[in-house]
């Protein structure tokens, strides 16, 4: 059986930072990534390893198409190229529902679920520590990683700690060195096989063995998303993602920033045509990558979450940041 780790925690906690982190360094393990998207794919740049990558989009497999997890699951652990698998759910995902289905008893000569591993983010969790995906999260929670500690002082650190410890005190906390070891293998970390009888998360429990599957926890966190072959101004865009509205607490995006006149490459000629821009933004700090790495479908790609996002208003000031090419086709409704 292929063993799954499931990797969670809440918008911009540093989840994928993590498993870039896992890919640069497999320890020798041949590791298949299984990536959900919430709103649009193909953001991140993750490089995926050559053995086997799945990404999974429009909407948390934690409540829709399940029937595409499993098949993924299956599809991965054919393979017989794999040492395991690791699950990175979208920021807004609880992780028990999943953890139910890797659980299922029809996939219970092909996959074992492992461990789940949450990412707390110690510079933000006070905006998020009620939010109900936030604390699903950390229920499921086997393993608690406390990410961004580089950015906060000994107190912050100690309040997100407590934070931790108050929903769920039987989960093991680990620094990030630990935890890419437990990603490529729990066994270094929970000390063989028998090592993960004793978990209080989603794994300890079990919870795909019998019953009916539990039902996802959402909050009132909404995704807002934007796709399509526009050419954006540069430093019009760099200062729309750095005022961000209040209600928008994480964002991310790339979109091509010139070229504009390639700008229809992604309806059939070169992708890569024109210069990119990255963002990623979460809370009150922006980051921005320019140029970035050109995205293989060729489309400018931009994703919101928030608590009540003003989509209108959103691509009203998207609209603003367009570079004027009148040669550039709008997308068709």
């Amino acid at each position: 059986m292929l063993p799954v780790t499931i990797l969670t925690g809440f918008l911009g906690g540093g989840k994928t930072t993590l498993l870039r982190r896992l890919l640069a360094s497999p320890y020798g393990r041949r590791i298949g990534i299984l990536m959900n998207e919430r709103g649009v794919a193909g953001i991140d740049d993750v490089a995926p390893p050559q053995a086997g990558f799945v990404e999974l989009a429009e909407g948390c497999v934690c409540c829709v198409d399940q029937p595409d997890l499993v098949a993924a699951l299956e599809a991965l652990a054919g393979r017989g190229d794999l040492d395991r698998i690791v699950l990175e759910t979208s920021g807004l995902a609880d992780p028990l529902p999943i953890s139910w289905a890797v659980a299922r008893p029809d996939l219970a000569d092909k996959v074992v679920l492992e461990a789940v591993i949450t990412v707390v983010d110690a510079e933000n969790h006070e905006r998020t520590r009620g939010v109900e995906e936030w604390v699903a999260q950390v229920q499921a929670a086997d393993v608690v990683v406390l990410s961004k500690l580089d950015l906060v002082g000994s107190e912050a650190a100690a309040r997100a700690l407590q934070a931790v410890r108050d929903i769920n005190a039987g989960a093991r906390l680990l620094g990030s060195d630990e935890a890419l070891l437990a990603l490529a293998g729990a066994e270094a970390v929970f000390g063989g096989p028998g090592g993960l009888a004793g978990l209080t998360g989603a794994a300890g429990r079990r919870a795909g063995e019998a019953g009916a599957p539990p039902l996802a926890r959402h909050g009132d966190f909404a995704t807002v998303a934007f796709a399509g072959v526009h050419c954006f101004d540069a430093d019009l865009l760099e200062d729309f993602v750095t005022d961000l509205p209040e209600e928008v607490f994480r964002a991310k995006g790339i979109a091509r920033v010139d070229g504009a006149d390639q700008a229809r490459a992604g309806r059939g000629g070169d992708p890569a045509a024109g210069r990119w821009l990255a963002f990623q933004a979460v809370g009150a700090r922006t980051r921005v990558e320019l140029p970035a790495t050109p995205p293989a479908h060729g489309q400018s790609r931009l994703a919101f979450f928030g608590r009540g996002i003003d989509r209108a208003a959103l691509e009203a000031r998207l609209l603003d940041c367009r570079a004027e090419h009148p040669r550039v086709s709008p997308e068709p409704d």
